[in-house]
C-alpha cells in the first residue's frame, strides 16, 4: 500500500468515527479480535507440532516461561476471544 492509499484509508476510517460514534467501536472490536484469532490458531497449530512448545519459546524469545502460562496452553486464550466475539453478535 502507497503511502497516500494508507493516508487516505486513515482519513476514510476517522470520518466513520467521527460521523459514527456508537457503530465503530464494534467494527473496531471484531477487526482487533479477527488479529488475535489468526494469531492464536498459528500458536495452537504450532502447539500441536511435534517440539511445538519449544518453537513458540524460541519465536517469541520468552525467557520467563512463568510470564506466559496462557499462551503455552492449547485454546486457552483463543477460547477468550471467542467469548468475547459471543458477547459482541448478541
Amino acid at each position: 500500500m502507497t503511502r497516500a492509499l494508507h493516508m487516505q484509508s486513515l482519513e476514510k476510517w476517522a470520518h466513520f468515527v467521527r460521523n459514527n460514534p456508537t457503530k465503530w467501536k464494534k467494527i473496531h472490536t471484531k477487526f482487533i479480535n479477527a488479529q488475535f484469532e489468526k494469531a492464536y490458531a498459528f500458536i495452537d497449530r504450532l502447539l500441536k507440532q511435534p517440539n511445538g512448545r519449544e518453537k513458540i519459546i524460541k519465536l517469541y524469545k520468552i525467557g520467563n516461561l512463568n510470564g506466559y502460562p496462557n499462551l503455552l496452553r492449547t485454546n486457552q486464550v483463543l477460547a477468550r476471544v471467542n467469548r468475547t466475539n459471543q458477547k459482541l453478535n448478541k
